[in-house]
């Protein structure tokens, strides 16, 4: 069921955070945690106050019966305070300043009017975990990332990004400005949350894996090596991956952000989307990635573009790989689709290689040579 839905059917979209706060801390234990039957009587009444029919009553209640396991996001078997200012925070309506307002009393967690590191990486873990359980797919959006590697990542970005005196915690003013300008809480749909970033640069991409070290002869080698019958599967993908990010030394937090690119990069490199990466769209990818002086890649490029390996590049063979390198482009590097007019991937390759074809074919034949086509790729490059 989708966020909306659980927002509609269990009435939160029509109330504020601190409206139902102070609901449910009427009937909170002495401790701060709220019983199921509490959690049951608050959510019933906020039900009760959307005028359900019959159907969405019934639809209200079989999500009641599973909202208060997905609020207990450290599974003790117990809603505490926290826990459930975090997931009334995800689906409660409210204005951009309330919900801002809220979401840096929630991230305070000892009260001392600032946000630590620390208490942000809590908070955050918390969110995401609603999140993915009352939002299917998101986990997948995010490359696979585990609610708790997403939270220490989104964190630290965040620290990066509002810390302007940059001592080590936010204040109300840093939160404020920072987190309106992440577009968080700005309207009824949005929770009270920044949304993780779902991809990164292409030059933080290189850094991540530590494709930027090695020429593309060698990293295409050692998936030679993990592939079978010309595909390359999830687990050969990670193998290889895994080996290149471990050599780069990263510290825990882009170690992290490896992994996450990872787990997403798969999907990128299948650009004709069957469900499997061959070895034509896999060194299509690593040309990309992967680091090499211009004559390494330009060598490397051509056996890429001469698909049937006789030796001459056709217009067709530089249209199919060119689709695959603007498609792993699109999907690395955010705003390269928006700069080129919108243009698809397809017809993005199809311009282009007509015009290579335009400035490289010297002799008219209609295909290059390995001359024509290292000649034309050092001017272009």
């Amino acid at each position: 069921m989708s966020l909306a839905e659980v927002r509609r059917l269990t009435n939160l979209q029509s109330h504020s955070i601190d409206d139902v706060l102070e609901m449910f801390a009427e009937f909170a234990e002495a401790d701060g945690t709220v019983s199921l039957q509490s959690f049951s009587i608050c959510f019933g009444e906020l039900i009760r106050s959307a005028g359900h029919d019959d159907e969405d009553m019934q639809s209200a209640n079989s999500v009641l019966g599973g909202l208060y396991g997905v609020f207990d996001t450290n599974g003790d078997g117990v809603v505490d305070f926290t826990e459930l200012a975090t997931g009334v925070s995800v689906l409660c309506g409210g204005s951009r300043d309330e919900k801002a307002r809220a979401a840096f009393d929630l991230y305070d967690y000892n009260g001392d009017g600032v946000i630590s590191l620390e208490e942000m990486t809590r908070y955050l873990t918390s969110v995401f975990r609603v999140m993915y359980e009352s939002q299917p797919g998101t986990q997948e959006a995010m490359g696979g990332a585990s609610p708790d590697e997403l939270a220490i990542v989104t964190a630290q970005q965040a620290f990066t990004d509002a810390d302007a005196d940059h001592d080590g915690v936010l204040t109300w003013e840093e939160f404020r400005s920072w987190y309106s300008s992440t577009g968080a809480g700005g309207d009824d749909s949005a929770p009270a949350a920044p949304a993780p970033q779902q991809t990164q640069s292409l030059a933080e991409i290189r850094y991540l894996t530590n494709l930027e070290a090695y020429p593309i002869s060698d990293v295409l080698e050692w998936f030679a090596q993990a592939s079978t019958d010309g595909y390359v599967s999830r687990e050969a993908f990670s193998t290889v991956f895994n080996a290149l990010i471990e050599s780069a030394d990263h510290d825990d937090v882009d170690f992290m952000k490896a992994c996450a690119a990872v787990d997403s990069l798969y999907d990128v490199f299948d650009t004709n989307g069957d469900g499997v990466v061959d070895f034509t769209e896999l060194a299509t990818g690593l040309s990309v990635l992967c680091g090499g002086s211009r004559d390494d890649k330009a060598r490397a490029a051509f056996d890429l573009y001469d698909y049937n390996g006789d030796g001459v590049i056709s217009l067709e063979e530089m249209t199919r790989y060119l689709t695959s390198v603007f498609k792993v482009m699109y999907e690395t590097q955010p705003g390269t689709q928006e700069r080129v007019g919108g243009a698809p991937a397809e017809e993005l390759a199809y311009v282009t290689a007509q015009q290579a074809f335009a400035d490289a074919d010297a002799d008219h034949d209609g295909v290059l040579t390995w001359e024509e086509f290292r000649s034309w790729y050092s001017l272009s490059q």
